[in-house]
C-alpha cells in the first residue's frame, strides 16, 4: 500500500515534467509515465501495471545479460515505447491489446533470434510470473518460431512453469 501511495504521489508531484511531449528512450522508462499522465488510464492499465513495471524490471536486470542481451533489452525498450506512442487515439480499454500486439515484432526486430541461449533463459526467468498470460506465452512461441529454436525455448518455458 505504501508503494502505491508513493507512486501516485510521484505522478502528482511530477505531472508538470511529464505534461510535455513524451520521448521514447532506450535508457529509461519515462514514456510509460508520460503516457499515463496524459491519458489517465489508471494504475491498473497497461502503461503502468505492465509497461512501466516490466520496462523497469528489464532495465534493472541488464547487468545479468551479456553485452548482446543488454543491446537487445535497450532496442526492445525503445521499440515498445515508440509503439505505445502510436496509441494516443486508442481507448484506454484497448491500449493493452494493441500494445501487446506490438511486442513480438519488437522482440524480433531487436535481435531476439541472435541472443545467446543464456540471455534467452534469463529473459524467461525474468517474466516467468507472466507466463500464465496467454498473450505473452503465445508471443514467446511466435518469436521463437521465427528464430527456429522453438523447441529449446519451449523446454525452458516448461521448466519455468
Amino acid at each position: 500500500m505504501k508503494s502505491m501511495f508513493f507512486f501516485f504521489f510521484f505522478l502528482i508531484a511530477f505531472k508538470n515534467i511529464f505534461a510535455q511531449e513524451c520521448f521514447p528512450s532506450k535508457d529509461n522508462c519515462h514514456t510509460y509515465l508520460c503516457f499515463e499522465m496524459q491519458k489517465e488510464c489508471g494504475f491498473q492499465s497497461y502503461p503502468i501495471h505492465y509497461g512501466y513495471k516490466y520496462c523497469s524490471k528489464f532495465k534493472n536486470f541488464e547487468q545479468n545479460f551479456s553485452s548482446q542481451g543488454v543491446l537487445w533489452s535497450q532496442r526492445t525498450r525503445q521499440c515498445l515505447q515508440e509503439g505505445l506512442l502510436t496509441l494516443w487515439d486508442v481507448q484506454c480499454s484497448e491500449v493493452k491489446n494493441q500494445a501487446f500486439g506490438q511486442h513480438a515484432k519488437c522482440y524480433y526486430d531487436a535481435g531476439f533470434c541472435d541472443l545467446k541461449l543464456n540471455d534467452k533463459i534469463q529473459i524467461i526467468r525474468l517474466i516467468k510470473k507472466e507466463l500464465i498470460n496467454p498473450k505473452l506465452y503465445s508471443q514467446i512461441i511466435q518469436v521463437s518460431g521465427m528464430c527456429f529454436d522453438a523447441e529449446i525455448i519451449y523446454q525452458e518455458l516448461q521448466k519455468a512453469l
